[in-house]
C-alpha cells in the first residue's frame, strides 16, 4: 500500500460493531499497529478470541444489534463511559456489522429478513445519531456498505437494498455534517473472505478456487479503507474490478441490470456445488 500521512494518533477511542472477526477485527488490528495507544470498544454478540486481546486495549460490549432495546442500553453505557474519559481525543465510529440471506424472498424466514433491516440499516443509523454529540466534539465515521448497493440484487434482495440505504445515507450525512467537521466514509467492498457467505447460507464461500468469483481479503479491504480515510474521501469502492462492476451497475437501466444480476447471483449459488 502506498504510504500516507498517519493522523490516526488524533483518535483515542475507536468503536467497532462486529469487531470479533472479519473486516471489523482487521480494522482493530491495523489501527492498533498505526496507533498503539488507541482504546477499542467492540459491539457484537460474539467475543473475540482471547489471544486477540493480549496486546490491545479493548472492551467488549455484548449486544444483539437486531434488538433496539439492547442497542439503546449498550449505547447508553458506552456513551457514559466515553464522556468520563479524561484524556479523550477524537472518536472513530466504524459501523461494520451486517449480514445477508441467499434465496427467494422471504427465505429463510421473515424474522431473518426483518433482523437484517435492524442490523444493516437501523443499527448504524441509531449509533451515528446517538453518538452525534460526541462526534461533534471531535470524531469521524466509517460505514461498511457493499458493491451490492449499486444495483438490485435478486436472491439477495433485502441485503442489497440495505446496503443501498447505507451508501446513500452515508453520503447524505457526510454533507449534513460538513459544517460540524465530522468526516464520513462509505466503503463498498465486493466479495470478501469473511463469515458473510456461511451466515448467508453458502456451504463454501464462492470467491476462491476454480471457476469462483474474484474476492478480496479483509486485510486488503481495510488497507484501502484506511488510506481513503486518511485522504478524507467520502466514498471508496475497493478493488479495481469492483470499481468497474459498480460503475457498470450504476449506469445500466435498472430493469436490465436486475436481470443480469439475477443470472450472476444464481450462478454463484450453483458453482459451489459443482
Amino acid at each position: 500500500m502506498k504510504k500516507f500521512k498517519n493522523n490516526l494518533y488524533e483518535y483515542s477511542d475507536v468503536i467497532v460493531t462486529g469487531g470479533s472477526s472479519g473486516i471489523g477485527k482487521e480494522f482493530i488490528e491495523q489501527i492498533y499497529h498505526l496507533n498503539k495507544i488507541t482504546r477499542f470498544y467492540n459491539i457484537s454478540r460474539s467475543r473475540p478470541e482471547l489471544g486477540f486481546l493480549k496486546h490491545i486495549i479493548m472492551k467488549h460490549y455484548p449486544c444483539d444489534l437486531s434488538s433496539r432495546s439492547e442497542r439503546k442500553n449498550t449505547i447508553s453505557l458506552l456513551f457514559t463511559e466515553l464522556q468520563n474519559v479524561t484524556n479523550r481525543k477524537k472518536i472513530l465510529l466504524i459501523n461494520n456489522s451486517g449480514f445477508g440471506a441467499y434465496g427467494k424472498f422471504p427465505k429463510p424466514n421473515l424474522d431473518h429478513q426483518l433482523d437484517m433491516l435492524e442490523v444493516n440499516v437501523a443499527a448504524p443509523t441509531h449509533l451515528c445519531g446517538a453518538f452525534y454529540p460526541l462526534l461533534k466534539e471531535g470524531g469521524a465515521v466509517i460505514n461498511i456498505a457493499s458493491t451490492a448497493a449499486f444495483q438490485p440484487t435478486p436472491i439477495l434482495s433485502t441485503y442489497g437494498a440495505t446496503k443501498s440505504y447505507l451508501l446513500d445515507w452515508s453520503l447524505g450525512i457526510q454533507q449534513d455534517w460538513n459544517e460540524d467537521n465530522i468526516p464520513v466514509l462509505a466503503v463498498c467492498p465486493g466479495p470478501t473472505s469473511t463469515n458473510f457467505f456461511s451466515n448467508a447460507g453458502f456451504k463454501t464461500a464462492p470467491i476462491s478456487g476454480k471457476g469462483s468469483w474474484s474476492g478480496q481479503t479483509s486485510h486488503k479491504v481495510v488497507q484501502e479503507s484506511l488510506k481513503s480515510f486518511q485522504e478524507n474521501k467520502s466514498l471508496l469502492v475497493t478493488g479495481w474490478n469492483n470499481k468497474v462492476l459498480s460503475f457498470f451497475g450504476s449506469k445500466v437501466p435498472k430493469s436490465i441490470i436486475n436481470k443480469i444480476s439475477y443470472q450472476i447471483l444464481k450462478k454463484m449459488r450453483l458453482e459451489q456445488f459443482q
